[in-house]
C-alpha cells in the first residue's frame, strides 16, 4: 500500500510538469497578425423566400392596379384564417369577384331569413359569384393581354414574381428531399 501511495504522490507531483511538456511551443501558436480563413454561409430561410414571393406578388398587383382602367378588374389580396383551422390563407381577388361573393352571401342570408319567417318559396336571387366572373372572363383576359402588350413595367413585375416563386419552390423541394406533396 505504501508503494501505491508513493506512486500517487509522484503522479501528482509530476502532473504539472507533464502538462507543461504537453503544451505546444509558443513559436507554433498563431500570431495575432496571422489571418485565419473565414467561412461565410449564405442562405435564405424558407419563410424569407416565401415573404419575397408575397412582396413580388404585391408589387405586381400595385403596378397592375395603377395602369388598369377597369375598376372591376383591380386585384386585392387578403390573408385570413378560415374557420376550423389555424393555417392562414392568402387570397387574391378582383373587385368584381369580391362584390359578387358579397352579393351572393347577402342574397343567401335573405333567403334563409325569408324561409325562417314562413316563406316556403324563398330562393336566393341573382347570379352566384362564379357565374358573374365567367360572364366577364373574356373581357378580363382581353384587358390583361392589352396591358401586358403595352406596359413593360407590368411584364417586369410578373417576371420578378415568377423568379421569386421559382427560388422558393427550388429551395422547398431541395430541403424536403422528395417528401413534398401539394394539395393544389
Amino acid at each position: 500500500m505504501a508503494r501505491g501511495l508513493l506512486m500517487a504522490i509522484l503522479a501528482l507531483a509530476l502532473a504539472p510538469a507533464a502538462l507543461a511538456a504537453a503544451e505546444p511551443p509558443a513559436a507554433s501558436a498563431p500570431k495575432p497578425s496571422d489571418e485565419l480563413d473565414e467561412i461565410v454561409v449564405r442562405g435564405a430561410r424558407l419563410y424569407e423566400l416565401r415573404a419575397a414571393v408575397v412582396k413580388a406578388e404585391d408589387h405586381f398587383n400595385a403596378v397592375y392596379n395603377q395602369i388598369n382602367d377597369v375598376d372591376d378588374f383591380d386585384i386585392k389580396c387578403t390573408q385570413d384564417t378560415p374557420t376550423g383551422t389555424k393555417l392562414k390563407s392568402r387570397y387574391c381577388r378582383t373587385r368584381l369577384e369580391d362584390r359578387a361573393l358579397s352579393d351572393e352571401g347577402r342574397n343567401f342570408l335573405e333567403a334563409v331569413q325569408s324561409a325562417a319567417a314562413g316563406d316556403t318559396g324563398a330562393q336566393p336571387r341573382g347570379m352566384n359569384a362564379e357565374m358573374v366572373m365567367m360572364a366577364r372572363e373574356a373581357e378580363f383576359e382581353k384587358n390583361m393581354v392589352s396591358l401586358f402588350n403595352t406596359h413593360p413595367e407590368l411584364r417586369e413585375a410578373v417576371k420578378e414574381y415568377q423568379d421569386a416563386l421559382q427560388r422558393y419552390d427550388r429551395e422547398r423541394v431541395k430541403r424536403s428531399k422528395g417528401r413534398i406533396f401539394s394539395f393544389e
